[in-house]
């Protein structure tokens, strides 16, 4: 027994340690997925992701592809790292794939002699093939041939990736529907779009065998493209959801094919209204510094809402009021209109060839908001002469004048600023300016010279007009950047939006000797066009809101801002030729309620014009026609102007409010008895207004040159014959009080203040 026992133990003794300790507990370090002691591990593939999954691969016969790198994920969605993959697919002699991945439609070579690689070969599938091919996929893919490959590696296998194989893609189509969009409204792409192999008379339709397409639209702020899949048939299609209002291209993509295939329209506003918070008004009281939100209402064409535009604010007083963002700031009091306009470029956009189809293209305006700005203000006045090197301040908070400042030049023009921090002078030399508020001289550009004759409402373009080289440049204030177009220039007048500047003078390019009266534009989306006209170009005026302008001369012409599509070589800027007024304008303003054209001409004696706007292109808030321009219905009415004596009209200044407009012009043989006489015109709403006029004192010979104050209060005109400066009261119609700010010239002779601008300030 003894023995026995002893041999156990040597028995035991001579087992290996291992074993003697197996099944004595779990000593593994690995974490399961669900927990407990079996099944996947965490780390452990357990499905393989193969792209493109949704689409699938489409092939011409005979080419190659490739599929998406495979991404296995574990049982935590955690990424796998695997070190090799192997591929499959269902028919080899359709779409064969090479161990990386890449795809053959037909067979690759395998097993090649005579020291040729495999897989660098892709050969057709056969015509009986593709028959099979077509007959197996009846059901599920009629039309189609397709194959399915996949990935597999570490114990997972991927997802199916469909091929399609078919002949060599030649053309895609998409059938433009014959209708506009409203926001949010979808189309699905894929039943309207065709697909072509072959051309001319041996062109089939092969849409049915190349499977799903991928769209790209050119703007995607006007349509967004989102492929999906039919969870009933499995059927992938693409949907193209309308956002904002325009016209874009949208591209087809299939078989390593791409092709411009159509258009897409999201439907244009038909109107735009705005409104301020708790207020159904049109004519509303804003108290300076107190922004006030605007909200706007916009119905398309199909009459459905649409949000989020992009829409452009402006104000017809900017220099006191300003509309941007969404929001009316108010600095100092005045009474402006207040619109918002849908303008192409960034709102309601189109290709050139596709501007005014179902209104992609054109701009649109909305009805106005009439703004009243309470409290008081002052002003800054700054007097020039085109006959002197120097300019004289006044600030009427202190009502003294300011010291003379030496100008670099004698300047031939002056234009200020809408934020009153920077006046622009023009000299025969160099391009002057001046820092208005220390009333010293700022930066000059040796490269500019002529006549400052505009600046746009923001402030960043001046035009200026080079008499001598026939040029006309638009100068960007910001960095001293400039572009010269061939011409000359007598007026300027930019939209209110600062997209677009409307020029008058003369084009030498048709005849260099004597030039040709021309219209020029310059959009900032459009680029530069010339307009020669044969009634001449002596001033311009563009409508509030800024959707025509009209042309002095021999006969007043306008132009709408929208673009005549309906000949055969459309005007895609500025435009039509909207109407003629048979009636001779030597210069012209606009009143900022947009119900008046005011003209004056020396035609037959000192006359002054006014056409009046009438139905419903006074309020000039419609949408443009859907071929044609804008037309401007009105009625014209003459007043003489039999109290002055006058050798020209220089300029028509209205008030803000649109209730006066003062005349100003160069003295003929003599003045009245009476005295020399400013006239003032009261416009109507309807039919011709009242000319009224201030009887200018202290020996005036003729009032040449003025401007308004910002409340439009008093009217400040410099005079020839005393060289003064005076104060006109608007309201009363008196001339109450004369500065005289002796500007001399190279001999010491007092001139005339004949440039003046005006800045407003705090009153106190």
């Amino acid at each position: 027994m003894q023995r026995f026992f002893t041999f156990v133990l040597l028995i035991l003794m001579s087992l290996p340690v291992g074993l003697s300790i197996a099944g004595c507990g779990k000593h593994s370090n690995a974490t399961f997925c669900n927990g407990s002691d079996y099944g996947y591990k965490v780390g452990q593939a357990v499905s393989i992701d193969l792209e493109p999954a949704i689409t699938g691969v489409s092939l011409n016969y005979g080419t190659e592809g490739q599929l998406g790198a495979p991404r296995a994920i574990d049982c935590k969605h955690s990424a796998v790292n695997l070190t090799s993959y192997s591929y499959g697919t269902t028919n080899p002699l359709i779409a064969d794939v090479s161990p990386t991945g890449s795809i053959c439609a037909g067979s690759w070579n395998r097993s090649s002699a005579g020291g040729v690689l495999d897989y660098t070969t892709c050969t057709s599938p056969s015509a009986a093939t593709i028959n099979a091919c077509v007959a197996a996929n009846a059901t599920k893919n009629p039309g189609a041939c397709v194959a399915y490959l996949s990935a597999s590696g570490g114990g997972a296998t991927s997802n199916l990736v469909a091929v399609y194989v078919h002949p060599q893609v030649t053309s895609i189509v998409l059938d433009t529907p014959g209708h506009c969009f409203s926001q949010g409204q979808t189309l699905q792409l894929d039943g309207i779009t065709h697909v072509f192999a072959g051309t001319g008379s041996s062109q089939q339709d092969i849409t049915a065998t190349v499977g799903p397409l991928t769209y790209i639209p050119q703007d995607t702020t006007i349509v967004s493209v989102a492929a999906a899949q039919d969870s009933t048939t499995g059927k992938i299609f693409s949907t193209a959801t309308a956002k904002n209002p325009g016209s874009t291209v949208i591209t087809a993509t299939i078989a390593q094919a791409t092709s411009s295939t159509g258009f897409f329209y999201t439907c244009p506003p038909a109107s735009i209204t705005l409104s301020l918070p708790n207020s159904t008004s049109t004519d509303v009281t804003v108290t300076p510094n107190t922004p006030q939100p605007i909200t706007a209402t916009v119905l398309d064409t199909n009459g459905n809402q649409i949000s989020g535009l992009p829409l452009e604010y402006v104000t017809t007083t900017p220099k006191t009021v300003s509309a941007s963002n969404g929001e009316i700031s108010v600095t100092y009091p005045d009474t402006t209109t207040v619109r918002a306009i849908c303008q192409p470029g960034t709102c309601n956009p189109a290709p050139i060839d596709q501007i005014g189809m179902y209104g992609a293209g054109k701009p649109v305006t909305s009805s106005p908001i009439h703004v009243t700005a309470t409290g008081t203000s002052s002003t800054i006045l700054y007097m020039a002469s085109t006959q002197s090197q120097y300019f004289v301040p006044v600030d009427f908070t202190q009502n003294t004048l300011g010291t003379p400042v030496r100008l670099p030049y004698v300047p031939n023009s002056m234009v200020i600023n809408n934020n009153g921090t920077v006046i622009y002078l023009g000299s025969a030399n160099e391009l002057m300016s001046i820092n208005a508020g220390a009333n010293s001289i700022g930066p000059q550009n040796v490269n500019i010279q002529g006549k400052v004759i505009a600046i746009s409402p923001d402030g960043h373009t001046l035009i200026v007009t080079d008499p001598n080289r026939k040029l006309i440049y638009l100068y960007n204030t910001s960095n001293g950047s400039f572009k010269a177009f061939g011409g000359t220039a007598t007026r300027a007048q930019w939209s209110l939006d600062s997209q677009a500047a409307y020029i008058t003078g003369t084009d030498w390019a048709n005849n260099p000797t004597t030039g040709v009266p021309a219209l020029f534009v310059y959009s900032t989306f459009n680029g530069w066009h010339v307009y020669d006209t044969a009634t001449g170009a002596n001033d311009v005026a563009v409508t509030v809101p800024n959707t025509g302008a009209f042309v002095a001369g021999t006969a007043t012409t306008v132009h709408s801002y929208c673009p005549d599509t309906s000949g055969t070589t459309p005007d895609y800027f500025p435009q039509d030729t909207a109407n003629t007024v048979a009636q001779p304008t030597d210069v012209l303003a606009a009143t900022d309620d947009g119900l008046h054209i005011l003209g004056a001409t020396m035609t037959s004696g000192p006359t002054l014009v006014d056409i009046a706007m009438q139905g419903t292109q006074a309020s000039q808030s419609t949408a443009c026609p859907a071929t044609t321009g804008l037309t401007y219905p009105n009625t014209v009415t003459t007043q003489a102007l039999s109290s002055i004596s006058a050798a020209s009209i220089t300029g028509i200044i209205p008030s803000s409010d649109s209730s006066q407009a003062f005349i100003t012009y160069t003295a003929g043989s003599a003045p009245t008895s009476t005295g020399t006489i400013l006239p003032v015109y009261e416009p109507k709403a309807s039919g011709a207004g009242t000319l009224a006029s201030v009887t200018l004192a202290n020996g005036a010979t003729a009032p040449v040159a003025g401007a308004f104050n910002a409340d439009d209060s008093d009217f400040y005109v410099g005079t020839s014959g005393d060289n003064q400066v005076h104060i006109i009261d608007t309201k009363t119609l008196k001339d109450i009080k004369q500065l005289a700010p002796n500007l001399t010239d190279g001999n010491g002779n007092v001139v005339v203040p004949d440039l003046i601008v005006d800045k407003p300030r705090p009153s106190t």
